[in-house]
């Protein structure tokens, strides 16, 4: 028998869903998450190596709500290597290292790095469904299946410069895959690339 306060959860995730996938219907895009404040870093740089680490889910999944999360995620994900960063065109092929083309879902832990304080903007390219937390603070969310598009704009202001948590979850559900994301840095004007150095993992840290 499912716990009660699980099954609470499981349905405050499926009526956030539908009034999600509402808003999506009607309006044609995610809303944009604003605002957001990082006021402390929260890694230690000397522990730090390259890349996200990753799990790997296999499911046709139809939206980000419906993959596995927390404990389960880690009895349920397969471990693969770090991904050095989030700028990949799959079209056909497989997705990273997980040796599917479709039905695979994926969840990258570590951190990123803000080298300088400041306003971030951030926005996410992909195909299927993503969402990105920074230090748990929602910054992307375009959570269900579409094709390649962007997502809304979000800002992410940053009071002081260092490593932050960082978490992003994705799906690929059928056809072409993508997932690129893009910041622009304080005193930039143009969106680019968020860099492999800017990302990094604690092996063996928990999920």
């Amino acid at each position: 028998m499912m716990n009660p306060a699980h099954f609470k959860a499981l349905k405050a995730r499926h009526v956030a869903g539908i009034l999600l996938a509402a808003w999506v219907v009607m309006t044609g895009c995610s809303p944009a998450v604003t605002g957001s404040k990082l006021t402390r870093p929260t890694a230690d740089a000397g522990a730090i190596r390259p890349g996200l680490a990753v799990l790997y889910f296999d499911d046709f999944y139809k939206s980000i709500y419906t993959m596995p999360s927390g404990k389960t995620a880690v009895r349920d994900g397969k471990p693969g290597p770090p991904i050095p960063f989030l700028n990949h065109r799959f079209g056909t092929g497989p997705v990273f290292g997980s040796g599917k083309m479709q039905g695979v879902g994926l969840q990258l832990t570590g951190f990123i790095n803000f080298a300088v304080p400041g306003k971030y903007l951030f926005k996410a390219q992909s195909n299927d469904g993503i969402q990105i937390f920074i230090q748990d603070k929602m910054v992307i969310n375009d959570p269900y299946v579409h094709s390649d598009r962007f997502s809304a704009i979000a800002t992410v202001e940053v009071d002081r410069s260092g490593w932050y948590p960082f978490k992003a979850l994705y799906f690929q559900r059928k056809g072409t895959a993508m997932i690129e994301l893009y910041w622009q840095a304080p005193g930039e004007t143009e969106f680019r690339i968020v860099p492999a150095a800017a990302f990094g993992h604690v092996p063996a840290a928990p999920y």
